[in-house]
């Protein structure tokens, strides 16, 4: 923009380009301050700097704290396995050797309640049926403690229909071995036995024994007292 200016001395008017005074002085100014743009921006923009401290180290942020916290765990849980392991080795095999403790004492148990039962029935059953005529109350007396249950009452009516009047009036007398035998079944409380006998058989008139082998079985009960006695003789 132009601007017209008057000297009263002179006369002389004096036109002024205010744009050629702007120039004039920017020009000035620039030449004035001789520092870059560039340096004065980044001037401006750099904060005061702050005395340095010296650095906290944060686990939660720091990659190699981690890394050793991490790597450090499993050693601990390694270490308590061969621990747990060996807990429940020794647990296991506490459980078997009971287990087998308790098969082999049953199994023992088992065997010597057999034993007892084929004996029984072996002992008893010669005592039954072995009788003369000079002891036969004391005889029959002693083969009637050998029974138990129903054949016991059965026994009580053979002897008074048949082995009393036999003896006294026959002279009959019978005894009795054992040949062979053998369990056919045991259970805790009953058993059966399988016997090979010989039985010798004398009277007044023939008193030279006749033998004969004979074949029974014997079917035997425990008592609660722990006693097995006959409940059956069936001759086969």
């Amino acid at each position: 923009m132009n601007r017209t200016d008057r000297d009263p001395e002179e006369g002389i008017v004096a036109t002024t380009d205010d744009t050629a005074a702007a120039t004039t002085v920017e020009t000035a100014l620039e030449e004035g301050n001789t520092e870059p743009a560039d340096d004065r921006s980044a001037s401006a923009a750099e904060p005061a700097s702050l005395p340095e401290s010296e650095p906290v180290s944060d686990p939660a942020a720091d990659p190699v704290a981690q890394t050793e916290e991490v790597t450090s765990s499993p050693p601990a849980k390694a270490s308590r396995l061969p621990l747990i392991l060996l807990g429940a080795l020794v647990v296991a095999a506490a459980v078997v050797v009971g287990l087998l403790s308790w098969q082999a004492f049953s199994a023992s148990q088992a065997q010597r309640n057999a034993e007892a039962a084929l004996d029984a029935a072996r002992t008893r059953t010669v005592q039954v049926l072995s009788y003369d005529p000079k002891t036969l109350d004391a005889d029959l007396a002693r083969a009637r403690a050998q029974l138990s249950g129903a054949f016991a009452v059965q026994f009580d009516q053979l002897i008074t229909s048949v082995i009393k009047p036999a003896s006294k009036e026959q002279g009959l007398a019978s005894k009795v071995e054992v040949i062979r035998s053998a369990l056919i079944d045991s259970q805790p409380d009953r058993a059966e036995a399988l016997l090979f006998l010989r039985q010798s058989i004398t009277t007044t008139a023939v008193p030279q024994p006749q033998q004969e082998t004979i074949q029974v079985k014997a079917t035997m009960a425990k008592t609660e007292d722990g006693q097995w006695l006959i409940s059956n003789l069936e001759p086969l």
